[in-house]
């Protein structure tokens, strides 16, 4: 009788383990879809703000963007995900983005970026203050 008893347990256990793994992979999908997501950095382009290889976490709730703001975007042209500094916003509600690093920045001056529509934005990289 107390073998059954344990095994019993032993499955309750495992159920509620299981159930605490497929609520914590549920809560951190809806986290990283509608909330924050952490990024890679690849590349110089926002160099010396944000370096090849740095994570960062990007605010995808905040949909309130301003001039001197980092944005990552979805470039269709390029067919990847940028990451640059909004440099104006254009009475149409368009914005015009450069890299911090000028020189090996692809970004608004090129047209296969130009100016980024907000539906294109994926959010805004957090500022986590000076080093």
């Amino acid at each position: 009788m107390k073998l059954c008893i344990c095994n019993m347990k032993k499955q309750k256990r495992k159920k509620y383990i299981f159930f605490i793994i497929a609520i914590s992979i549920f809560l951190g999908y809806i986290i990283s879809k509608y909330f924050y997501q952490f990024m890679l950095i690849q590349g110089d382009s926002m160099y010396p703000a944000y370096h090849n290889m740095q994570l960062v976490l990007l605010n995808k709730y905040d949909r309130d963007y301003r001039e001197g703001d980092v944005i990552a975007f979805h470039c269709d042209k390029l067919d990847c995900v940028l990451v640059k500094r909004i440099e104006r916003i254009n009475d149409d509600g368009t914005y015009y983005v450069l890299g911090d690093n000028i020189e090996k920045s692809v970004d608004s001056r090129d047209d296969r970026v130009g100016y980024v529509n907000k539906r294109n934005i994926i959010g805004k990289i957090v500022n986590w203050g000076d080093d």
